[in-house]
């Protein structure tokens, strides 16, 4: 169980890092950046099934009343 544990942290830190590594290269214009239409609905619908297990698990409830059409970002 510790083993999967410590897999699952080394998961999200590779995962950080890579993040950061795209944030440096951005910045230094070595990575494109296209913006695009994003519906707000969906990230948000996104993340809360990405962390749905967790939150269940934690006893955290949660209440996304979408369905706002006009809620857009450019990003």
């Amino acid at each position: 169980k510790r083993i999967s544990i410590a897999n699952r942290q080394l998961d999200r830190m590779v995962a950080l890092i890579e993040e950061m590594l795209d944030l440096s290269r951005l910045s230094l214009g070595k990575l494109p950046y296209n913006k695009e239409k994003l519906s707000l609905d969906g990230i948000i619908t996104e993340v809360l099934e990405r962390f749905d297990e967790q939150m269940k698990s934690l006893n955290i409830p949660v209440v996304f009343e979408g369905g706002n059409q006009n809620a857009i970002v450019f990003g």
